[in-house]
């Protein structure tokens, strides 16, 4: 054959052969990838995401979830915002079928020479519409575009142009959680479709690109790039002329970010409410289906509670001195003048390390170039917390010099920085400064906080590189069990570890209050005298001796139960829970109160408070104490245990009611009394409204506990706050409806304050997330979380009138000898007025033992051997 003719063979027959080869492997390609690809008849029934709404009791918006989307039809479409994403996107997309193998293959030649990059190209309306679809990532590979391409073929077999278009412009998503173009449209300029410009216009169109980076808010720079591109490209394929093309041009381009702001602070909450929402209904629904989630959140307690934790932990942070700055740097290398400073540290230095400063040139010398270079610097210390990062460039004794990015040069004096003694460990730090540079040096980087006048103060806050104190507050309705307020740490965005819900921790005395009722329905009165003396007794568990001490180590001898519970007194606790009977007393704060009592904890300690329980739990116990003796709350159906609840209804976009707390909350129902005649059941008849309030009527919550039990604890622990460990209550609020207990764990690790009134309950706990932290020696209840309590009832609290619980049937004032705890002799001149249960009254003394003058009651006495801590004799105030 001749030469010229085998040539061009060869060649055909290589290309068969290719050809046969790729068919090949496109065929097998196709039928390895098939059955992982959706059908396009799929997409008629695509559901449109609308958020997850989760709302405050009024309707404040707590948070959202999920993707922004308002989807249209078609028509619905302005055709300047069609032609706009077509001339941006897919030019030929009215003529092709579907995929461009120009661009594919364009893509394949970038992923295999130049890996890593991104690949232009090669993808059409269609494709993209298949992306979304598959919900694939638009990292670039072969098999992705393969299977992206059948489905796009599939698309275009089984919708028409229009139909494919209106899918583009409803699901892609366009940059913070937003998907389509009219839901674009609201959120970067506020506006409906139909009300944008052309510039406007060209900015959406060519989010696609980049959603990330290429929206007006996030970068403004690339969307006006990538804006001068859409209309270059409108105007090449005739959709606008060159003078609407101008005047776009023209139009600025401004970064803002449009939508229903979250109007309360309430993370925690917010975290606890999609997690419960995604248990019910789950998480699907909750994030697509526009769910909207009333809570119970009193908007006003939540924003007091959050004031209030964030305060104490703020001020127990304060109180154990400055950890230095949070950063250093060479000030002379920003063209400061001066002596070079140490090179940048990771950690900061002790202030009292700090190397003596010389003075900086003044800052008219440091030019805008070092300004700027400040400002670059700062910007990896964002504000937080209300506080802002600054750099000292100048120090003197009377004022030093900083600079913010929000104001430039400032000075601040010594007032900025007095409260700010040098940290040495949990118990001690140094003399308070005398000096501006006793705590600052040129060239720290530190925070400040400005007050209400717009002063600065030195800060120093969670992200500044060391363990902080935490804590929780959690508030509750006692008559329903709904949870008024809530905060699990700090901040959210600084830990979401929820202390509310998730800390199990020992509460110490604050429990004693549940212990107690024990005793008392055992048998014992307030007026029973017991043994506060050191003790020890030898654990077989533990193989050691363990001692009972009061937290003070000051003990009292015989006292009677009323001052032991007062001045909580382990060792007299320790005695009183090994007469009864650990089991017994586990067992009845199970049943009456809802504790889960773990069998390691049903010993002797725990009527010191040595079971865990979290500050929900705490207060959960705490509203039997505040509504006279009942369980509230929502049953859970698995247990049928009773507890606090937070979510009160849940509703779907056009209003249907998925849930209504209303319906299955076990609540306090009022007992009306009949009045002239009127039988009691007609008068609760007239309190009803609506059907619903029938209803709710019928699930009145259980009584669990006797209301006069509840009376004689609640007395003490009123006594607790007019003249005992919760002393700082009384001084600060002068409501005589309140009742408290504080509680201190072993360390001290944790602190707390549980207290109440009828109308509400509240409990705070401060202290660190791991028991290798203590909060210090002088860390108590009484000093370190009833700040928190006090701040927070101040605004709760305000103008209601003061709400006790009536004084039940069958309690009986009797005159006591405080020595025997018995009815005194009618001679005896030092006997006091104690409460008793009627049934339950102690034998009286002959006449003829009389003790010598008195005070009234054996806790309202002058102590001069108390040390103002709880478990200890705190001073007592007549």
């Amino acid at each position: 054959m001749n030469a010229w003719l085998r040539i061009p063979l060869k060649l055909a027959t290589l290309g068969l052969l290719g050809l046969v080869a790729l068919t090949a492997l496109l065929t097998g390609g196709y039928f390895y990838v098939e059955p992982g690809i959706r059908e396009a008849s799929e997409l008629s029934d695509r559901r449109f995401q609308i958020p997850l709404q989760i709302l405050a009791a009024d309707g404040q918006l707590l948070d959202e979830y999920g993707d922004y989307r308002r989807p249209l039809d078609y028509e619905e479409f302005p055709e300047v915002m069609k032609q706009a994403v077509v001339a941006a996107e897919d030019d030929r997309f009215f003529e092709h079928s579907g995929v461009d193998y120009v661009g594919i293959l364009r893509g394949a030649w970038y992923y295999v020479t130049r890996p890593g990059e991104r690949a232009p190209g090669g993808s059409t309306i269609t494709q993209q519409v298949a992306r979304t679809h598959e919900l694939s990532s638009n990292e670039y590979s072969p098999v992705r575009k393969f299977k992206e391409a059948i489905l796009a073929y599939r698309i275009e077999q089984e919708f028409t142009k229009e139909e494919i278009l209106r899918l583009f412009l409803n699901t892609t998503f366009l940059g913070h959680r937003t998907n389509g173009v009219a839901a674009a449209a609201q959120r970067y300029f506020n506006k409906d479709l139909a009300d944008l410009t052309l510039g406007e216009v060209a900015i959406i169109a060519g989010i696609p690109y980049g959603p990330s980076i290429a929206n007006p808010y996030s970068g403004p720079e690339q969307a006006e790039t990538r804006r001068n591109y859409v209309l270059r490209r409108m105007h090449e394929q005739g959709y606008i002329t060159q003078a609407e093309r101008e005047a776009a041009l023209s139009e600025a381009v401004v970064p803002q970010l449009f939508g229903r702001q979250l109007e309360l602070e309430a993370d925690y909450v917010a975290a606890m409410v999609r997690a419960w929402c995604a248990r019910r209904f789950g998480e699907r629904a909750c994030l697509e289906d526009g769910l909207r989630i009333t809570t119970t959140i009193d908007p006003r307690h939540q924003r007091a509670a959050n004031e209030a934790q964030r305060d104490a932990l703020e001020t127990y942070d304060r109180n154990h001195g400055y950890r230095g700055p949070i950063g250093r740097i060479d000030l002379q290398a920003f063209g400061f003048g001066g002596e070079p400073e140490a090179a940048p540290v990771a950690e900061a230095a002790p202030v009292a390390e700090a190397a003596p400063v010389a003075e900086a040139a003044p800052v008219a010398e440091a030019g805008a170039g070092a300004t700027a270079a400040l400002d670059t610097l700062l910007g990896d210390y964002p504000d937080q917390f209300g506080t802002e990062a600054a750099i000292v460039v100048a120090v003197g004794d009377e004022s030093a010099e900083v600079y913010l990015r929000s104001t430039g040069f400032t000075s601040v004096g010594l007032e900025a920085v007095s409260w700010a003694r040098r940290y040495i460990d949990d118990d001690r730090v140094g003399a308070a400064p005398t000096a501006v540079g006793d705590v600052l040096a040129a060239g720290d980087i530190v925070r400040f906080r400005r007050g209400d006048e717009g002063g600065l103060e030195l800060a120093q806050i969670p992200d500044d590189g060391y363990e902080y104190v935490q804590g929780a507050f959690v508030s509750l309705d006692p008559m329903t069990g709904a949870v008024v307020s809530l905060v699990g740490g700090y901040a959210y965005e600084h830990s979401q570890f929820n202390r509310a819900t998730q800390a199990e921790r020992q509460p110490g005395s604050a429990f004693k209050p549940f212990f107690y009722v024990a005793a008392l329905d055992h048998g014992y009165t307030l007026a029973r005298i017991v043994n506060d003396a050191p003790f020890t007794e030898y654990s077989s568990a533990l193989e050691e001796t363990r001692p009972v001490e009061n937290y003070d180590g000051i003990y009292s001898g015989e006292i009677p139960v009323r001052r032991a519970v007062l001045e909580s007194k382990n060792a007299a606790a320790d005695r009183v829970i090994r007469d009864i009977g650990a089991s017994r007393v586990a067992d009845y704060v199970e049943e009456h109160f809802g504790f889960d009592v773990a069998p390691a904890e049903r010993n002797a300690s725990l009527a010191l408070g040595s079971l865990t329980v979290t500050p929900l739990e705490l207060a959960a116990g705490y509203t039997v104490l505040a509504n006279g003796g009942y369980a509230v709350g929502i049953r859970d159906p698995a247990t049928g245990d009773i507890g606090p609840y937070f979510v009160q209804r849940v509703e779907t976009v056009d209003g249907t009611v998925l849930y209504d707390a209303s319906l299955s909350v076990e609540s306090v129902c009022p007992e009306p009394e009949a009045a002239n005649g009127v039988a009691a059941a007609e008068t609760a008849e007239q309190l009803i409204e609506h059907p619903s309030d029938l209803f709710s009527r019928l699930r009145c919550a259980e009584r669990v506990e006797s209301p006069q039990l509840i009376y004689l604890i609640t007395d003490v622990m009123q006594q607790v706050i007019s003249q005992g460990t919760g002393y700082r209550a009384w001084e600060e609020l002068r409501r005589a409806d309140l009742a408290g207990k504080t509680g201190t764990t072993d360390g001290p690790r944790d602190a707390w304050f549980s207290g109440f009134n009828a109308d509400i309950v509240a409990v705070a706990r401060v202290g660190f997330d791991t028991d290798s932290r203590e909060l210090g020696r002088s860390e108590q209840g009484g000093r370190t979380a009833i700040p928190a309590w006090i701040d927070y009832m101040r605004v709760a609290l305000d103008g209601s009138p003061e709400h006790s619980l009536p004084r039940p049937p069958g309690i009986v004032d009797l005159r006591v000898n405080p020595k025997t705890g018995l009815i005194a002799a009618d001679c005896n001149p030092d006997a006091y007025y104690e409460l008793f249960l009627l049934e339950n009254r102690p034998p009286k003394e002959p006449e003829t033992t009389c003790a010598p003058a008195g005070r009234s009651r054996p806790g309202d006495q002058d102590s001069t051997s108390g040390s103002g801590r709880d478990g200890g004799s705190d001073p007592l105030f007549p």
